[in-house]
């Protein structure tokens, strides 16, 4: 299945893309079974998106564990880093980014910055009474948390923004932070590609396999000429 992904999803290196699938697959404690699932998803929002299949496969790999310890599916981290990476272009840092966030929205320490304590406080202050807690007063996934904050981010004056985003992503990880929820519409968007995602390997391998043969056709054609 890897293999046939990485020509698909036109991965140059094959061993990469089997280390960030198995990762991925880990991360999330998914079965191997999945694995058809998983680079379905990764093939589809290369072709629909402005990525490559290498970059979300990077993406979900770094940061999988603690994007599941944050309540995320693997739907939504790839959506997330979907939206993220299209603007941002920058794979490892968008990866990275999703990870410390995700701890940051919990309350987790990370990269030596302290948390504001009244995070959920500013948050419902600034964003019409979102909640980042659920009923039960756990945290809501960082997808949630992102959709949440982000139908309320164009009604929020520049400062109230500037301030909400150096307490929800610190100042290392404003640009992935950022970038998504300037486009949290998007989201919806990338979670339907991905719901029609099945399939998607090995339609786009059989058609690889029909180029190839065609080439080849050609070819023989051209020498017995």
């Amino acid at each position: 299945t890897t293999t046939k992904f990485n020509l698909a999803g036109d991965i140059n290196n094959l061993d990469e893309a089997t280390t960030d699938v198995i990762a991925t697959l880990k991360g999330f404690k998914l079965q191997a079974d999945d694995v058809v699932s998983v680079t379905d998803k990764m093939n589809t929002v290369s072709n629909e998106y402005a990525l490559s299949a290498q970059d979300i496969a990077t993406i979900v790999r770094q940061n999988s564990a603690a994007m599941k310890a944050a309540g995320n599916d693997i739907n939504e981290a790839i959506a997330l880093g979907t939206v993220a990476q299209e603007v941002q272009q920058n794979a490892s840092k968008v990866g990275t980014a999703l990870k410390t966030i995700s701890q940051r929205l919990r309350g987790v320490k990370t990269d030596g910055e302290e948390i504001n304590p009244t995070l959920r406080k500013e948050v419902m202050e600034y964003a019409n009474g979102f909640d980042i807690l659920k009923d039960d007063g756990s945290f809501k996934s960082t997808y949630e948390i992102f959709k949440g904050i982000g139908k309320e981010w164009n009604n929020m004056t520049s400062m109230q923004q500037a301030k909400l985003g150096q307490d929800l992503f610190g100042k290392q990880n404003l640009v992935t932070g950022y970038a998504i929820l300037q486009n949290v519409d998007k989201l919806d968007k990338v979670m339907k590609s991905l719901g029609e995602s099945s399939g998607s390997v090995d339609k786009e391998f059989s058609r690889y396999l029909d180029s190839t043969s065609a080439k080849l056709v050609q070819l023989k054609d051209s020498i017995a000429q």
